[in-house]
């Protein structure tokens, strides 16, 4: 009998997905509403919330923007060393 583990691609690249995706919902921002605030396709916007790739600078400043964070909120997210 084998055993087959699927290990899902994450990056470990600082951002805390759980907290922006948790922000996002109550917000009421959808995928669909971040692509479009972000130049992106959703798919590309959920490849990112999901750890497959990563956020570039620009991204960082669109969802600041986007969300309204101010800096401690935005460091908490894009800059966690727990995540």
């Amino acid at each position: 009998m084998s055993v087959i583990l699927i290990l899902a691609r994450t990056r470990r690249d600082g951002v805390n997905r759980a907290r922006l995706k948790k922000l996002m919902r109550a917000r009421g921002i959808t995928y669909k509403n971040a692509a479009r605030a972000c130049g992106k396709s959703p798919s590309e916007i959920k490849a990112k919330l999901e750890g497959i790739l990563s956020f570039t600078v620009e991204d960082v400043q669109n969802f600041y923007r986007l969300l309204n964070l101010d800096a401690p909120a935005a460091s908490e997210i894009f800059f966690s060393k727990s995540a």
